[in-house]
C-alpha cells in the first residue's frame, strides 16, 4: 500500500517547501493511459517492475499474491511506460517509486529461526477490505483531483463531477468519506489563503488572485455537497440487519409452566406450539386465572426466557375463575367467537396480563386465528 499521498500543483506544504507539478503532457498521457489500458497490462507493467527491483526469489514470492496487488497501481504503470516510450521519468514518481517498492517488500516474511535471504519462506500479507477500498479511492478519484489542480495550474477553470465518478468507477457510497478527509485538507489549504491565517500558505499561493482561490474552494464545496448526497444514499440503500430467527425449542429452553394437573383433570400441550401461533389460552392453578394471549403480529408469539412476547394488551385479558370445572371446557372445545361469549358473562374483574409463565401455569390452547 502506497504511502499517504503527495499533492501535486504549486503549493507549499503545511512544512513550507513546494509540492512537485506533473508535466502536462504526462498528465494527459496518464489519463489517457488510465481509460484505455487494461488492468491485465497494468499488471503486466508492475510486475516487470518488481522483477527489475527484487532478487528472483523476492520476486516469486512477492508474484504469488493476489492480482490486485498489481493491479492498483495504474498511475505508476502509466509512469513506468512513458519512460519505456523515451520520455523522461516524471520527477514526481521518483519518490512514489520508492513508496511501491516499500508495499511489495511488506509482502515478504523471514521463516522463524533462519537468519539466511535464502531460507527465508515469505508468506503474503492479506489486504484488509479497507485498504483495498482506500487503494482503489487512491488511483481513481483521488488522482482525478490531483489531475484536477494540476490543470489550474495551467491557468484552466476545470472542475470534476465526482457523483458520475463514482458512478464510472463502481466505488461504493462507504468510499465516499475517505474523498471527505481529502478534500477538506485541500480546503483548510485554500481557506487559510482566503482567511490570510498562514503566511507560508500566502506566499505559495501569491500567484493566484483571490477571485480564483474563492472558485477552486467553491468547487471543492460542490464536492463535498454531492458526497453528501452519496452518502445519504448508501444510507438509503443499506438493507436492515436480519435479526437472526431462534428456534422454537432454543426460545423455550426455559420456560417453566405445569405439565399437568390431575385436581382439574387438564394438561398442557407442546411448550412448541406457543411460537408462531396467534391465540394461547393459559390457566394457574393456584390463583384460577385464566388468561387470553392475542397477537396481531404476523410473527405470531415468541418466548424469551418464562415471559411471553409480541401479544396485544388491548386484545389480552385475564380474570379470576369461580367455577373452572364449567369454564376450562369451554376454552379446550370451542372457538374463540364462543369462548368471548362466555368470558363476557362472567362477573370477575377483567386486567391486563403480564406475560408471565410459570410452574403453576397450564398452557390449555394455542391457535392459529
Amino acid at each position: 500500500m502506497p504511502a499517504k499521498r503527495k499533492k501535486v500543483g504549486v503549493r507549499k506544504s503545511r512544512t513550507g517547501l513546494k509540492s512537485i507539478s506533473l508535466d502536462q503532457e504526462f498528465t494527459r498521457f496518464k489519463q489517457n493511459f488510465r481509460e484505455e489500458v487494461s488492468k491485465e497490462t497494468v499488471s503486466d507493467i508492475i510486475k516487470a517492475f518488481v522483477r527489475d527491483s527484487f532478487t528472483e526469489s523476492e520476486s516469486k514470492n512477492i508474484l504469488a499474491n493476489p492480482e490486485y496487488h498489481f493491479a492498483m497501481f495504474s498511475d505508476f504503470a502509466a509512469a513506468i511506460h512513458w519512460q519505456s516510450c523515451g520520455k523522461e521519468f516524471p520527477e514526481a514518481y521518483s519518490e512514489y517509486t520508492q513508496r511501491v517498492k516499500e508495499h511489495y517488500r511488506r509482502l515478504l516474511t523471514t521463516a522463524q529461526g533462519s537468519n539466511k535471504e535464502d531460507e527465508s519462506k515469505p508468506a503474503a500479507r492479506k489486504i484488509s477490505p479497507v485498504e483495498l477500498l482506500k487503494a482503489k479511492v487512491s488511483e481513481t478519484v483521488l488522482s482525478d483531483i490531483d489531475a484536477l489542480e494540476d490543470e489550474w495550474t495551467q491557468k484552466e477553470k476545470s472542475s470534476y463531477d465526482i457523483y458520475s465518478a463514482f458512478q464510472k468507477y463502481d466505488l461504493k457510497p462507504k468510499a465516499a468519506s475517505i474523498v471527505i478527509e481529502f478534500i477538506n485538507d485541500r480546503l483548510d489549504e485554500y481557506n487559510a489563503v482566503v482567511n490570510k491565517s498562514c503566511d507560508q500558505l500566502l506566499e505559495a499561493f501569491s500567484h493566484l488572485n483571490i477571485a480564483e482561490v474563492k472558485r477552486r474552494v467553491k468547487v471543492f464545496h460542490n464536492m463535498l455537497s454531492d458526497l453528501d448526497k452519496i452518502q445519504s444514499m448508501g444510507r438509503a440503500q443499506r438493507k436492515p440487519r436480519r435479526r437472526k430467527t431462534i428456534t422454537s425449542d432454543k426460545q423455550i429452553k426455559a420456560l417453566k409452566y405445569q405439565k399437568s394437573n390431575d385436581n382439574y383433570k387438564i394438561s398442557s400441550v407442546a411448550a412448541e406450539s406457543i411460537i408462531g401461533a396467534t391465540r394461547l389460552y393459559t390457566f394457574n392453578t393456584k390463583t384460577r386465572v385464566i388468561t387470553e394471549y392475542v397477537t396481531d403480529s404476523p410473527n405470531g408469539f415468541a418466548v424469551k426466557g418464562t415471559t411471553l412476547k409480541n401479544f396485544d394488551e388491548s386484545l389480552s385479558r385475564s380474570t379470576r375463575l369461580r367455577r373452572p370445572d364449567d369454564f376450562l371446557p369451554v376454552v379446550l372445545k370451542r372457538t374463540p367467537r364462543q369462548i368471548d361469549k362466555e368470558f363476557q358473562k362472567l362477573t370477575t374483574k377483567i386486567s391486563a396480563p403480564n406475560g408471565r409463565i410459570n410452574s403453576d401455569t397450564i398452557l390449555l390452547r394455542t391457535l392459529d386465528k
